[in-house]
């Protein structure tokens, strides 16, 4: 998932990733505080979906298992390795985004593994009735019965714990 590029270096880049400090000659701008414009009316919801873990577990990890790259959707290389050719992610301090959040005035309402969030929102049931109109148009091999399938590898990746459903989901809420 490659993020946006900055061409005049005048955007604000507003992610969870804001939160880590650019590289001194970064032609991004970023913040450490959100946006008034996150919350136009001053009330509703935020919700961060991202690799996670607390500061205490972070300083137990090799850099390798807390700083990733990630290339044409596959792992990349050394993260200095190729400039503007990969992109660097990390591992949010849990504590970090928490904080953050809280002098913005949010309060931390969830915070779960993304394949428990998305499995309290029904994805199961979203996979299952795919999975049903796989079965019925899977001989047709029409658009329908691709999007079907397609849907229920959608659902088995986003929720597979040892890859994307091990993200961390924190919902936030400010003023409701």
């Amino acid at each position: 998932m490659r993020g946006p590029r900055c061409a005049s270096g005048s955007e604000t880049v507003v992610s969870s990733r804001s939160l880590c400090r650019p590289h001194p000659r970064s032609r991004q701008r970023r913040t450490t505080s959100l946006p008034a414009s996150l919350s136009p009316r001053g009330r509703g919801f935020l919700v961060v979906v991202d690799y996670a873990a607390t500061a205490a577990a972070l300083v137990t990890l090799r850099q390798e298992d807390w700083l990733r790259t990630f290339r044409a959707h596959q792992h990349g290389g050394p993260p200095l390795a190729d400039p503007g050719e990969q992109d660097i992610t990390c591992t949010v301090p849990e504590e970090h985004l928490v904080a953050h959040a809280e002098r913005a005035g949010f309060r931390l309402v969830e915070h779960t593994a993304q394949a428990v969030w998305l499995a309290a929102l029904g994805i199961d049931q979203l996979a299952d009735d795919a999975r049903g109109a796989w079965r019925e148009r899977a001989a047709v091999g029409d658009l329908d019965a691709m999007a079907a399938r397609s849907r229920v590898s959608e659902a088995a990746a986003l929720t597979d714990p040892s890859g994307l459903g091990a993200h961390r989901v924190f919902v936030f809420a400010k003023g409701v």
